[in-house]
């Protein structure tokens, strides 16, 4: 049976390779070419060459696992661990490891030793559970990222009105603030990083705010890009937002308060409910009980 196994997933493994040289791999070759065209006319040939010369295999591994049958299941898992501010290479990583080498080595495991059905079923289950873990992961960093970001502009309030500069605060807010925004202070100095390799302020705090997901930090990097615009002051408007901020995590607050309450009745009848119950019940049927026999 073990023999048998084996030649299929070898048989299988050998046609995948086929199929991505012989299909695949031109593809992704066309679509390395536009992409380094494109860049070098947006004046990034440095970066892209730098790219070339060193990130070869991570284009390789996202051309593969961006076509197909993987396009849509990588999409939701780089966006859950996109938002831990990963980089790229732990990212594809990751995804290979654990959402498909480990449900496979263990499903084969099981095979081996227990036989096809049980083989089959811990498959199935580690290859649901592994994706639902990462997404919980993303959206509990949602949360956080979006609870520090109302810190974040309070000190970027304090700071523009000393009259430091945007890249200056973030720079500081990136050396000093780590313990008071531990998720959001990896996306700030990746931001800074961008901004020291010469990309355009701009672009970088649209990349920092891409996610509608964290409304306040969207709107703050909304608000620190026209500052740099128009050359107006960001006070009033960040003291607006942490207004508005605030009001929502009040307002998330008291729904989840009501929401305990539910939670703790529900508590109260499944548990406390059937103990007092026999605590009033149980004289009486223990007198009933021997006035029967």
């Amino acid at each position: 049976m073990s023999d048998v196994v084996w030649f299929a997933l070898s048989g299988a493994l050998a046609l995948l390779s086929i199929w991505a040289v012989f299909y695949l791999a031109p593809a992704w070759a066309r679509r390395d070419r536009i992409s380094r065209r494109m860049m070098r006319h947006q004046g990034l040939s440095g970066e892209g060459e730098s790219a070339e010369g060193d990130g070869w295999l991570l284009r390789f591994s996202e051309r593969a696992l961006g076509t197909g049958f993987f396009a849509s299941d990588f999409k939701e898992i780089d966006e859950a661990l996109s938002l831990t501010a990963m980089p790229r290479e732990r990212i594809v990583g990751i995804y290979a490891l654990v959402c498909w080498v480990l449900p496979f080595a263990a499903g084969v495991l099981m095979l081996m030793l227990y036989g096809g059905l049980q083989g089959i079923a811990v498959l199935a289950l580690l290859f649901v559970l592994v994706r639902r873990f990462i997404r919980s992961h993303g959206r509990q960093a949602e949360a956080q990222m979006n609870r520090e970001a109302v810190a974040l502009c309070q000190l970027m309030r304090m700071f523009l009105e000393t009259g430091m500069t945007l890249e200056r605060s973030l720079r500081i807010v990136a050396q000093q603030a780590g313990a008071l925004m531990p998720v959001l202070i990896r996306h700030i100095d990746t931001f800074n990083r961008r901004v020291d390799a010469g990309v355009d302020r701009s672009a970088a705090l649209v990349e920092l705010g891409s996610n509608r997901n964290v409304p306040v930090l969207h709107d703050l990097t909304v608000i620190l890009r026209q500052t740099g615009i128009l050359g107006t002051g960001a006070g009033d408007a960040i003291n607006a937002l942490i207004r508005q901020a605030n009001d929502m995590e009040r307002s998330r607050l008291q729904e989840a308060a009501s929401k305990v309450s539910a939670k703790m009745s529900a508590v109260m009848v499944l548990c406390m409910l059937p103990a007092l119950m026999i605590l009033i019940a149980g004289p009486g049927l223990v007198s009933l009980s021997e006035l029967l026999r």
